[in-house]
């Protein structure tokens, strides 16, 4: 990520959150520092937070795009990433190959090929800049 900010001029701030506390401290940061938007990066611990994430980002207007559709679902403004319904449907595959005694090192690496696009629009621009601007 860092490659790809420097390619094209524009500065990155990587911020690390393990606890709900320290994700209210990192927006605080963004917020001071004038970050024009926030991606999170696929974690778990970010799923359990979600609700309080898509707060922080309402509360301090910074835009925010999500790996997962149900950021969205919970309020967010945008979310692009694979779809975790292909995601369980291949590894139930293998793992019924698995159990038909395939062996784990003969299967092939499989890539997601769909990725899901999940967005707020019709209300970004009112919830993000309530005052109209």
């Amino acid at each position: 990520m860092q490659a790809a900010a420097q390619a094209i001029a524009q500065p990155l701030l990587v911020v690390r959150i393990g606890t709900e506390v320290q994700a209210k401290e990192a927006f605080a940061t963004v917020a001071e520092r004038k970050v024009g938007a926030i991606f999170y990066a696929a974690r778990v611990y970010f799923q359990v937070i979600r609700e309080h994430l898509v707060t922080l980002a309402a509360r301090y207007r910074i835009p925010a795009l999500y790996e997962w559709r149900e950021f969205v679902t919970a309020g967010g403004l945008i979310s692009y990433g694979t779809d975790r319904n292909e995601f369980g449907r291949e590894a139930g595959k293998y793992a019924g190959r698995i159990l038909k005694g395939e062996k784990p090192a003969d299967l092939p690496v499989v890539q997601s090929s769909r990725f899901r696009p999940s967005g707020r629009f019709c209300c970004s621009r009112r919830r993000m800049f309530p005052s109209g601007r």
